[in-house]
C-alpha cells in the first residue's frame, strides 16, 4: 500500500505538471480563429453538430460540440482549437503512464524510495512532453482536427494492451480485450487510422499468450467490444436527419451511410488500394515517413536531437532483455503504424496536404521506447553507481528536461500561430468584395473559410456560398437549395437524383438577361439586349459535360443575371463572360468586358486585409504562401492598367503599397508572377 500510495501521489503532481505546461503552450500559441482546410471544415461540424466528409471525426464532433458550449473562449472557433490543446494535454498523460507502467514491470523499481521515483518518473515526463512539442503533435494540438485525438486512442489502446498482457493468465484478462477492441471500433469514429494496429495486436496475443485464440471467451468478449464500438457511428446517422449545413453526404438512411463508410466520394471499398503503387515506393513514399519521423524525433540536427533516436534504440534492446514478448509485440505495433501506414495510405506523388499526421500513432509508440530507455538508464545509475551517482544523475535529469526543451526551442516560432488569421481574413475577403445578394462559386478546399464565416457566423447571411466540386453530387446540390430557399434553380428532387454525366458537343446555349448597366458597375457604352448567346463545349475527356457545369447552366437560366454570380476559378467556357475584380471573377452578361480599375483598386486596396504577410515573424505554410499568390496577381494585373493609359505615379503607388503589404519573398511566386513584375518595375 506505501508503495502504491507513493507512486499516486507523484504521478498526480505529474499530471498537474503535464496539464500545466502543455496547456500553457499549446493555449499560447493556438490560431485564435480557424485554419486552413480540416483547421475549418471540423469546426464546422462541431459548432452545427453535422458530418464532416468521409471518414469524419464522429467523436471530435461531439466533444467540440460540448466545449462549444462551455466556451473556453469569448470566439468559437478559438474555444475549440483551445479543446485541441486539452486533447494533447491527455495524451501526454496517457504517454507519460504507459511508460511508468513498463518501467514499473521491474519489481525492484517498486521498492524505492520516493525520492528515487521521482528522480525516474522526471525520465517519463521529460520524455510525455518531449513527444508533446514535437513539431506534428504541437500543430494538432493548437487546431481543432481529429489527428491528435487517433494518438489518444493509439495511447489508450496501448495503455489496455499492456494491462491485459499483464492479466493475461487471469480471470480480468477477458475483460481487458473487450475494452481494447471496443477501442478498436470506436476508433472508426475518430479517424479509423488505428485499425492498422489491429494486425500488431493480435501479433502481441499470438506472441505473449497464445491461447487467447482457443479461448471462446475471448472471442466472444472481442466481438462485442468491437461490435459496440463500431455501432457508435450510427450516431452519424441521427445527426444527418437533422440536415445541419454541414451534413457531407448525408448519410440518413441505410444506403447513403454504407457509401459514406466505405468512403464511396474516394473510390469506395474503404479505400483499400494498395496497388498500383502511386508514387515511387522507396524514394518517396518511404522517404516521405522518414522525413515526418526525423522533423518529430529529432527536431533540431544538433547533438541533443539525436538522443531520442539513440534512447528509442536502447528503450528496445532494454526492454527486449527483460520482456523478450512485450517487446516483439510492441516492435508490431509499431512497424504496423509505420509501415502499414505507409502501405495503406499509398501517398500519391506530389501530394498537397502534408501526410505526418497520419503517422503520429508511429510516433507516439517510438516514443515509448525512448521514455522506457531514458528511465531505465537513470535507472541502472541509481543501481549500479554510487560515487558519481549525483553527476551522472544530474547529467540525466538534464537530459529528461533537455528533450522537451529542444522540441520548444525547435518548433515555438514555427508553430506559434496565435497571430495567423490568413484563413479568416481570405473569407471575409471574398464576403466584403461581394455585391448583395451575390451566388459565389468557391473551387476546392478554398471553400471552407468563406463557408465558415456565412454559414456559422452568419457573416453575410445574403450571400450563397458554393462550393464548385461538390456541385457533382446530388446530395449537395439539395443542402444548397435548402440552405438558401430562393437559389435561382428550377430542378426538382427527382431529377437532381437522375443527374448524370452525358456525352456532349457543343451546344449554343441562349441565356435571358433581366438587370441592367448599374447591376454590374458597367458604363452606359455598353448595351445590354434581353438574350446573350454562350457556346458550352464538353468539359470532360472532349465529350461528356460535367454534373458541376450542367448546374452553372440551370443556375444561369433560371437566375437571368438578377443575382450577381461569382467565381474563384471560373470555367474555362465562360472565360469571355467574366470580368477579374480582383480575388473574384463576376459573371457578366457581355463578351470581353473591359477590366474595371477603380473596383479591382477598391476591392485590393480597402476591401482586403492581408494580415500577417509582412510580418517575418510569422511563419508561413505552403497554403497561406498559395493565397498569398492569388493576392498579389490582381495588383500586377491593376499596375499594367495604370501603366496602359500612362499613370506611372499611381502604378509606382500601387507596387509600393504592394511590396509593404505582401513581400514577394514571403510567397512561393509561379514563374509567370515574377515575369510579370520584373516587367512592370523594369518600366520606369
Amino acid at each position: 500500500m506505501q508503495n502504491r500510495s507513493g507512486y499516486t501521489f507523484i504521478d498526480f503532481i505529474f499530471y498537474a505538471i503535464i496539464i500545466m505546461v502543455t496547456l500553457y503552450l499549446f493555449w499560447l500559441t493556438a490560431y485564435n480563429t480557424f485554419t486552413w482546410w480540416k483547421g475549418c471544415s471540423h469546426p464546422m461540424a462541431a459548432v452545427c453538430l453535422g458530418n464532416d466528409f468521409p471518414p469524419g471525426s464522429l467523436i471530435l464532433t461531439l466533444i467540440g460540440w460540448i466545449f462549444t458550449k462551455i466556451k473556453l473562449a469569448a470566439d468559437t472557433a478559438r474555444s475549440l482549437n483551445m479543446t485541441a490543446g486539452l486533447i494533447g494535454a491527455v495524451t501526454s498523460i496517457l504517454l507519460y503512464q504507459i511508460i511508468v507502467r513498463l518501467s514499473r514491470l521491474n519489481k525492484e523499481i517498486n521498492s524505492f524510495r520516493l525520492s528515487k521515483k521521482v528522480i525516474l518518473s522526471v525520465g517519463a515526463l521529460g520524455t510525455s512532453l518531449f513527444f508533446a512539442f514535437s513539431k506534428t503533435a504541437w500543430l494538432n494540438s493548437i487546431m481543432f482536427a481529429p489527428y491528435l485525438l487517433t494518438g489518444t486512442f493509439t495511447a489508450l489502446i496501448i495503455l489496455a494492451m499492456l494491462i491485459w498482457q499483464q492479466n493475461a493468465k487471469t480471470a480480468s484478462a477477458f475483460k481487458w480485450i473487450f475494452i481494447i477492441m471496443l477501442l478498436f471500433g470506436l476508433d472508426v469514429s475518430v479517424h479509423r487510422t488505428n485499425l492498422l494496429l489491429l494486425p500488431g495486436f493480435l501479433i502481441m496475443v499470438g506472441i505473449c499468450h497464445p491461447k487467447t485464440f482457443v479461448t471462446i471467451k475471448a472471442w466472444i468478449n472481442g466481438a462485442i467490444g468491437l461490435v459496440l464500438g463500431l455501432s457508435f457511428h450510427f450516431i452519424t446517422m441521427l445527426l444527418a436527419t437533422g440536415k445541419p449545413v454541414l451534413n457531407a453526404n448525408d448519410p440518413s438512411n441505410w444506403p447513403r451511410f454504407y457509401d459514406y463508410i466505405s468512403l464511396k466520394q474516394y473510390g469506395g471499398s474503404w479505400l483499400v488500394n494498395l496497388f498500383p503503387r502511386k508514387a515511387p515506393f522507396l524514394d518517396y513514399q518511404v522517404n516521405d515517413y522518414l522525413s515526418s519521423f526525423v522533423d518529430n524525433m529529432v527536431g533540431s540536427l544538433s547533438m541533443l536531437g539525436f538522443l531520442a533516436p539513440v534512447l528509442g534504440i536502447v528503450g528496445i534492446y532494454i526492454l527486449f532483455k527483460s520482456n523478450r514478448k512485450l517487446t516483439l509485440g510492441l516492435i508490431a505495433l509499431f512497424l504496423c503504424s509505420s509501415l502499414g501506414s505507409i502501405f495503406y495510405f499509398n501517398v500519391p506523388l506530389n501530394f498537397y496536404w502534408p501526410m505526418d499526421r497520419h503517422y503520429i500513432p508511429s510516433f507516439l509508440i517510438f516514443t515509448i521506447f525512448v521514455g522506457y530507455g531514458l528511465v531505465m538508464l537513470i535507472y541502472l545509475l541509481i543501481k549500479s553507481f554510487s560515487k558519481f551517482r549525483p553527476v551522472v544523475l544530474g547529467a540525466f535529469i538534464l537530459i529528461a528536461l533537455g528533450l522537451p526543451s529542444m522540441q520548444i526551442i525547435h518548433n515555438y516560432n514555427n508553430l506559434d500561430s496565435s497571430e495567423k488569421y490568413f484563413a479568416y481574413d481570405y473569407g471575409m475577403n471574398i464576403l466584403n468584395a461581394t455585391e448583395l445578394n451575390g451566388i459565389v462559386f468557391v473551387m476546392g478546399d478554398n471553400y471552407w473559410p468563406p463557408a465558415y464565416l456565412n454559414m456559422i457566423e452568419k457573416v453575410r447571411p445574403d450571400i450563397t456560398i458554393i462550393s464548385t466540386s461538390l456541385t457533382n453530387t446530388a446530395w449537395y446540390i439539395k443542402q444548397v437549395e435548402e440552405t438558401d430557399l430562393n437559389l435561382p434553380i428550377s430542378w426538382t428532387d427527382e431529377q437532381i437524383d437522375n443527374l448524370n454525366v452525358p456525352e456532349w458537343k457543343d451546344s449554343t446555349i441562349v441565356f435571358r438577361i433581366d438587370a441592367n448597366h448599374a447591376d454590374f458597375q458597367l458604363s452606359s457604352n455598353y448595351t445590354l439586349g434581353d438574350t446573350v448567346a454562350i457556346v458550352v463545349p464538353p468539359t470532360v475527356a472532349k465529350r461528356f459535360l460535367l454534373i458541376q457545369d450542367q448546374f452553372i447552366i440551370e443556375l444561369m437560366k433560371t437566375n437571368k443575371w438578377k443575382r450577381p454570380i461569382y467565381f474563384t476559378n471560373p470555367p474555362s467556357w465562360l472565360q469571355d463572360y467574366i470580368r477579374y475584380d480582383g480575388m473574384l471573377a463576376q459573371l457578366l452578361p457581355i463578351k470581353n468586358p473591359a477590366m474595371n480599375i477603380e473596383l479591382i483598386f477598391d476591392n485590393v486596396v480597402n476591401n482586403y486585409n492581408y494580415r500577417g504577410y509582412n510580418d517575418y515573424t510569422i511563419n508561413l505554410n505552403k497554403f497561406t504562401k498559395s493565397a498569398g499568390e492569388n493576392y498579389y496577381r490582381p495588383f500586377l494585373f491593376l499596375a499594367m492598367e495604370f501603366l496602359k493609359i500612362g499613370d506611372i505615379d499611381r502604378a509606382k503607388n500601387l507596387i509600393e503599397f504592394l511590396d509593404s503589404t505582401i513581400p514577394i519573398d514571403r510567397i512561393d511566386p509561379s514563374d509567370n508572377l515574377i515575369m510579370m513584375n520584373n516587367q512592370i518595375r523594369d518600366s520606369w
